[in-house]
């Protein structure tokens, strides 16, 4: 059984370097994505603080301004990085299996908040997805929802969430259910809550692992809950 992680951290200073390292070690996590780092830059001290030993390698899109960045780790004793790409809003690595040979993809993406620049990241995820043709998983905050019961106050299905079910569609991607419905909360006592967090598959994918589930870690240190991508039934 392979484990994923994958969480809006809302900065990745010092005590929640601590956090995400204890999550990782408690899980046994192999591959882990995290968003809205805050950080231009990560360190080998840094990696070793949220890895803690057991994610040795990684990339990182770094913030711009106050908010944004992405970093996506995983064990380099499982597996090797052969190309990476580091885009506007996602950072995707190839990973061969060092054991196996078997190579898949791994998007981690942040998304943003206006329509214009969503529609550019649906086109640069699109590029990667024609360019690269093997089986591909995409995680993270895509800063959107896809229907009504995604949130807890009705507002209707509007044109960005129309754009984001037809986008899905049409790269042939398979939406993983999640454990609970919400994985954001304005953390107020009356709070807005909504499924902004999701991990994507397409069909090459879930049939090498077609044993696959996601679940909604505790809240501790971010308005996202942590994601924990069960990842079994190998058939590579």
């Amino acid at each position: 059984m392979l484990k994923g992680l994958c969480w809006n951290v809302c900065g990745l200073h010092d005590q929640r370097k601590e956090t995400v390292r204890t999550y990782i070690l408690e899980h046994h996590i192999d591959i882990c994505c995290l968003q809205e780092t805050k950080l231009e830059f990560v360190s080998p001290g840094a990696l070793r603080a949220i890895g803690g030993g057991r994610l040795l390698d990684l990339r990182v899109l770094p913030t711009v301004g106050a908010s944004g960045g992405i970093i996506v780790a995983w064990n380099s004793l499982t597996w090797r990085c052969t190309v990476e790409c580091i885009g506007s809003f996602s950072v995707l690595v190839r990973l061969e299996d060092l054991a196996t040979g078997w190579t898949w993809a791994c998007s981690g993406v942040y998304g943003p908040h206006d329509e214009p620049s969503r529609a550019a990241m649906w086109a640069e995820l699109s590029e990667v997805k024609r360019a690269w043709g093997i089986p591909w998983c995409c995680m993270g905050d895509f800063n959107v929802t896809r229907w009504e019961e995604d949130r807890n106050r009705s507002g209707g299905i509007s044109s960005d969430m129309r754009l984001f079910s037809d986008w899905i569609g049409e790269q042939g991607l398979i939406d993983l259910p999640i454990s609970q419905a919400f994985t954001w909360s304005s953390l107020r006592a009356d709070a807005s809550l909504a499924r902004l967090d999701r991990v994507l598959v397409d069909i090459e994918w879930e049939d090498s692992f077609p044993s696959c589930s996601l679940r909604c870690l505790p809240r501790v240190i971010s308005d996202h809950c942590p994601i924990l991508l069960l990842i079994g039934g190998s058939a590579r």
